[in-house]
């Protein structure tokens, strides 16, 4: 079975402009969703289709490599367009608060005020959030879930 994207884009493009903005990206941008994000929406939405079960989603790229907006606009179409229950989860959703990480910094080491570097995750998460991850998309994945998951390449 195939499922092909509507011809009429129009009837999420208000939805799709207001995560945009939200996002605080050009308005433009929803001329990239439309090119790019909705063919690659229906992909998943016809795996999906033809597994006829959940399916999980990873998406790689390097650092600010805009790898959650897709994720999250993939699941706002997906939802919108082919009526799917989808969810996104990100390392990003684990990491400290800015103001948590400025403290971290001036306590430990001056590099552990940015992200991507050891202990900027939540306490106990370094050691076990490989198992935490694995757990929380297992869950979601049984609950009939698409699972969008943004990584990073570099990560262990």
């Amino acid at each position: 079975m195939t499922v092909r994207a509507p011809l009429d884009f129009q009837s999420v493009r208000s939805k799709v402009s207001a995560l945009i903005a939200a996002e605080n990206l050009p308005p433009h941008f929803v001329s990239i969703v439309e090119r790019w994000y909705v063919p690659i929406a229906a992909r998943v939405a016809d795996t999906h289709a033809q597994q006829d079960r959940p399916i999980l989603v990873s998406v790689s790229g390097a650092q600010g490599s805009g790898k959650s907006t897709l994720t999250t606009l993939v699941r706002l179409l997906l939802k919108e367009i082919w009526q799917l229950k989808a969810v996104d989860v990100s390392l990003d959703d684990f990491y400290l608060t800015h103001a948590e990480r400025q403290q971290l910094a001036q306590d430990v080491h001056p590099l552990l005020a940015t992200r991507g570097v050891p202990s900027h995750h939540y306490p106990g998460l370094n050691d076990s959030k490989e198992c935490l991850v694995s757990t929380l998309l297992y869950a979601l994945f049984v609950a009939g879930l698409c699972v969008l998951f943004p990584t990073l390449l570099t990560q262990t």
